[in-house]
């Protein structure tokens, strides 16, 4: 018998043709515990394709805009690396070349280790969830999906 029951409730979504995410919410039953019930959810995104000069251009140009296509979703960018560092929370990021220093995409990776393997110059594509304009074109949980 299996340890975990998984009950999945699909929100309901409008019929618009808009892409917006879809939530499960999921309790997980523990059938060795009766008083162990947690609930998680799983987001499902569609993953957009876009250069890191596209990107930047499109928020140099009009942020509102680029906010409603753009934000929150998972986007893989290609570019070329302009700075590799660290940020404050000890976290790699990237920077790709775009329009301008106020609108280039910062990509935090998901794991150090991917940001030693890379110089400036590269040409490289990751993956990665756009969080908008905050102070620069921030993108988080970036995963690399090609290395020079």
């Amino acid at each position: 018998m299996h340890k975990y029951l998984f009950l999945l409730i699909l929100l309901s979504c409008n019929n618009s043709n808009d892409k917006k995410d879809k939530e499960v919410t999921a309790p997980i039953l523990d059938l060795q515990s009766t008083d162990s019930i947690t609930k998680y959810k799983i987001i499902k995104k569609d993953t957009l394709t876009a250069t890191a000069v596209l990107l930047s251009k499109a928020f140099a140009e009009n942020e509102v805009a680029a906010n409603k296509k753009y934000k929150e979703q998972l986007i893989k960018v290609s570019g070329t690396i302009k700075q590799i560092n660290i940020g404050i929370s000890d976290k790699a990021y990237i920077v790709l070349k775009g329009v301008d220093r106020f609108t280039e995409p910062f990509c935090y990776l998901s794991h150090l280790e991917d940001a030693e393997k890379l110089k400036l110059g590269d040409n490289i594509t990751l993956i990665g969830e756009c969080t908008g304009l905050w102070a620069n074109l921030i993108f988080k949980d970036c995963k690399l999906t090609n290395t020079p």
